[in-house]
């Protein structure tokens, strides 16, 4: 029976984390457009933003793989 849910486990994590990327990737991409439209025109706030939002989504995504694990 451990085998079946660690297998199903897997299954689960491989489809989340191909809809999570699409997620990040998309808006990342958003954030990367919107934050110099919405702040005051500087680049490097783009630039961090974007890192900043990429780098905690796959954070998330690493605890949530431990956590399953």
């Amino acid at each position: 029976i451990g085998e079946k849910i660690s297998n199903g486990a897997d299954a689960f994590l491989g489809q989340e984390y191909r809809i999570c990327g699409i997620f990040v990737v998309f808006f990342g991409a958003l954030v990367f457009g919107l934050v110099d439209v919405m702040g005051n025109n500087n680049g490097g706030l783009r630039l961090y933003a974007t890192v900043a939002y990429v780098v905690g989504s796959v954070t998330s995504m690493v605890c949530g793989y431990i956590g399953m694990k």
